[in-house]
Formats: C-alpha cells, sequence, structure tokens
C-alpha cells in the first residue's frame, strides 16, 4: 500500500519546530543589529558634538562649554547630551531606557575620542 502523499503529523511538527528555530534565532540577530545601530547612532551625535567644541575653540569663540553642548545636533536615538566634566572634556549622552547612557571622552592633547556604553 502506497502513502498517501500527505505529510504526517510526525513531519508537520518537525517543520513547525524548524521554523521556530529559525525565527527565534533572526529576532535575536535583530535585536543585536538594533542595539548596535543604536550605539553608533549616539557615539556619532557625541563625536560631532565634540567636533563642535573642537571647532569653536579653534576659532577662538569664548562660548561656555555648556552653551555649546546643548546646541549639539541629536539623532532620533539620543534624548539629551550632558557636559559630564570640561577638563577632560566628558561627554554623556541619554538615551532610551532600553539603552542605558554612552559616555565618551575627548583627549584635547592628541584629538582621540574614548567611548564607553553598557550594551
Amino acid at each position: 500500500m502506497k502513502g498517501s502523499g500527505a505529510f504526517s503529523l510526525v513531519e508537520f511538527l518537525i517543520v513547525i519546530s524548524i521554523i521556530a528555530i529559525i525565527i527565534s534565532l533572526s529576532i535575536n540577530a535583530y535585536y543585536k543589529y538594533q542595539i548596535s545601530s543604536v550605539k553608533s547612532a549616539v557615539i556619532s551625535d557625541l563625536r560631532n558634538c565634540i567636533g563642535d567644541i573642537s571647532i569653536q575653540r579653534q576659532k577662538g569663540d569664548e562660548l561656555q562649554l555648556a552653551e555649546i553642548v546643548n546646541n549639539c545636533p541629536k539623532s532620533k536615538f539620543t534624548k539629551n547630551i550632558v557636559l559630564e566634566r570640561d577638563d577632560p572634556i566628558v561627554l554623556k549622552a541619554e538615551v532610551d531606557s532600553n539603552y542605558g547612557v554612552i559616555e565618551c571622552e575627548y583627549n584635547e592633547q592628541n584629538g582621540s575620542v574614548k567611548c564607553s556604553s553598557p550594551f
């Protein structure tokens, strides 16, 4: 007797479990990609703000650092940029509560920027 050509219940359950595994892996990869893009955007905002500070200092403008930081452009992920310290310049970016706080330190002597984040 030949089979009817239809899937058995066991075959159907195996296919469904494989699809579930693929979906769970793709959701995890998407979450990592999303966090990576937020981190990149916020660090870019902080570096741009540090660049604005550097430009203002090279021009010789006597603007207050806090005023320059308040006028820094922000992406949709960055809620606020705060001047934490001014020697060395340390900026903190507040992002959505899901992502935490990203901190960048600018070294004026060599122009390097070091950033740290909780994710």
